[in-house]
Order: structure tokens, then C-alpha cells, then sequence
């Protein structure tokens, strides 16, 4: 089977246009992947940014003698910290997981709420302490994570 020179080109006229367009698409959907990738990799750092001031109060702070805090001024300060920065956090974290990953995270985030919580209303000890960064870590590890 021969070709004419005019069909030869159409053929290959057709074939590039059909490779532009499906290399195009790949290169869209590689883009759109990458930026959400990112902006999911932002939310993470910033999720994760949220406590880093408390944990660095509290390893300043619990069992140092150079600066004695006292039961109530911890509570005070992981209050306000909880309500202010943690939970705003999880709020525009959570929004760019996916359903199920939310869900998960929302469990959670529930049992970590119920344990800050009581932190906040009790006399801490030392171990209740190491318990809230178990909880925090296990909490950042788990879903906010860089994948």
C-alpha cells in the first residue's frame, strides 16, 4: 500500500496533533498534581507550626528551675493556645483531605481534644505532660505527614 506525498502528511499532520493533545493532557494533569501536592505540603508545614510553640514553651518551661512555672500558668497558656492556634489549624488543614482521610483525622483530633482538655482543667504532672506530646506526635505523624 503506497501514499501519496498529500496523504502521507495528513497522516502525519494528524498524528501530531493527536500526540499534541494527548501530551498536553498529561502535562495538565501533571501540573494540577504537583500544586496540589504542594498546597497540601504547605497545609502540613503550617498545621505543624501551630504547636510549635507550645512544645517549646513546655520543654522550657516543666522541670526547669531557672524558670518555675506553675500549674496555672501552663494551663492557662495551652488553653488559649488550644483554642486560638491548634484548632483554627485543624480546621484549614483538614479541609484539603480527602472524605476519608478527614474522617480519620477527626477521630483523632477528638481524642486529642479530650485529652488537651484535661490537661487544661487538672494539676499537670511530668507524665501527663510526656502523654500530650505522645498524643501530638502520634497526632502529626499520623496525618500531617510530607508524603
Amino acid at each position: 500500500m503506497s501514499f501519496s506525498p498529500c496523504e502521507a502528511a495528513y497522516i502525519t499532520g494528524g498524528f501530531t496533533i493527536v500526540g499534541a493533545l494527548v501530551g498536553s493532557f498529561i502535562g495538565y494533569r501533571t501540573a494540577l498534581n504537583i500544586y496540589i501536592l504542594s498546597e497540601f505540603n504547605k497545609a502540613v508545614a503550617q498545621f505543624r507550626a501551630s504547636f510549635y510553640p507550645e512544645i517549646l514553651f513546655l520543654k522550657e518551661r516543666i522541670g526547669s528551675p531557672e524558670t518555675p512555672s506553675t500549674d496555672q500558668s501552663i494551663q492557662k497558656f495551652m488553653q488559649v493556645c488550644y483554642v486560638n492556634r491548634h484548632a483554627k489549624a485543624f480546621l484549614l488543614f483538614s479541609a484539603g483531605l480527602s472524605k476519608s482521610k478527614a474522617n480519620n483525622a477527626e477521630k483523632d483530633w477528638k481524642k486529642y481534644q479530650k485529652n488537651i482538655k484535661k490537661f487544661t482543667s487538672c494539676p499537670m504532672k511530668q507524665e501527663e505532660i510526656d502523654e500530650v506530646f505522645v498524643l501530638l506526635e502520634r497526632f502529626l505523624d499520623k496525618h500531617a505527614s510530607l508524603p
